[in-house]
């Protein structure tokens, strides 16, 4: 079974430890991860524009060679990847570019959705690094929150990236947003993860501070990973 941070248990003990990172905070979380994210990061954007690169070259050859009845064929294969790997390569530079830049400017509108596919890029390329699949599931529709966008976006990422530090190779991680009775919930799922006791204090710091972003921001958290094995009493 796994457990997650509404936890009805838990629900007195969090409420008293809902306090969102400062503005100092953020900053030196950010750049903590910025050095466990530039070379995932460079790594992906690389791997795009050689994929780009190389078949530029191989649709060349199709032009400069007699023409068969292979011709367009290949030639269209070889197109079908550029319009995949541009917005690829595009999608993972703005992203990395602007958590790097966008400056903590309090509370504003922002969307929800939107965040959580920044946040996809950036973990994803990080996953990828360590050989883990991170599986996300877009929002259906537009989510509009009110709260810090730098602050909720750099949690999530902690405790994304923690979650993935803990996974073996081949190993997936599952991200959502699911929304019921009108409040939106985002839904982190490692059901192969080493598991995660909810005292560790590495987790737990990771995991109050994304699930105190969220809850200011009007939104909840959940995460989905085995329980630690409990203690067995032994007869002498």
């Amino acid at each position: 079974m796994a457990w997650a941070v509404t936890k009805t248990a838990e629900a007195s003990r969090i409420q008293s430890r809902r306090v969102p990172m400062d503005e100092d905070s953020v900053v030196a979380h950010r750049m903590r991860s910025l050095a466990r994210l530039t070379r995932p990061v460079i790594h992906e954007a690389r791997g795009a524009s050689s994929a780009i690169g190389i078949h530029a070259e191989l649709l060349a050859t199709t032009i400069e060679d007699t023409p068969d009845a292979d011709t367009q064929p290949r030639q269209r294969r070889y197109l079908d990847v550029l319009p995949h790997e541009h917005p690829r390569l595009q999608r993972v530079l703005e992203s990395f570019v602007g958590y790097a830049t966008v400056p903590d400017t309090g509370p504003s509108a922002f969307n929800l959705a939107d965040l959580v596919r920044d946040v996809t890029v950036l973990a994803r390329a990080y996953a990828a690094e360590h050989h883990v699949t991170l599986v996300a599931e877009d929002a259906a529709r537009d989510l509009p929150a009110h709260g810090r966008r730098a602050l909720l976006q750099q949690a999530l990422l902690d405790l994304l990236l923690d979650v993935v530090d803990r996974c073996g190779r081949g190993q997936r991680v599952g991200l959502a947003v699911e929304e019921r009775h009108g409040k939106a919930s985002v839904v982190v799922s490692a059901p192969d993860v080493l598991p995660l006791a909810e005292s560790e204090a590495g987790w737990r710091a990771s995991f109050d501070q994304a699930e105190a972003a969220l809850h200011a921001s009007g939104s909840t958290l959940r995460v989905e990973v085995p329980e630690p094995p409990r203690a067995r009493c032994q007869n002498a």
